[in-house]
């Protein structure tokens, strides 16, 4: 769970943030970012864990909380120019 790329950061050009469900973890995502990784070493995996314990605060508070963790992913990551969402249940 986390960030993750097998790539320099100056060639990472897309974010791919994984977001877990209702009660859930980052590592219910653990899975598919490391298959992400696999195939697309050069793409940037956000396993989201902003949420983690929180899931019950309601969709506007996780929203707020999921929308800073990607803010400040992407100022650490200034190449990143295209970004995809992958929501699990209630992600």
């Amino acid at each position: 769970p986390g960030l993750g790329s097998a790539c320099p950061s100056s060639r990472t050009t897309h974010l791919m943030v994984l977001s877990h469900g209702l009660t859930g973890a980052p590592h219910n995502l653990a899975v598919l970012q490391r298959e992400l990784l696999q195939r697309s070493p050069c793409l940037q995996v956000l396993n989201a864990a902003s949420n983690q314990g929180h899931t019950l605060d309601g969709v506007a508070a996780g929203g707020e909380r999921l929308a800073k963790e990607i803010e400040a992913c992407v100022g650490r990551h200034p190449s990143l120019v295209h970004i995809s969402l992958v929501g699990y249940s209630l992600g």
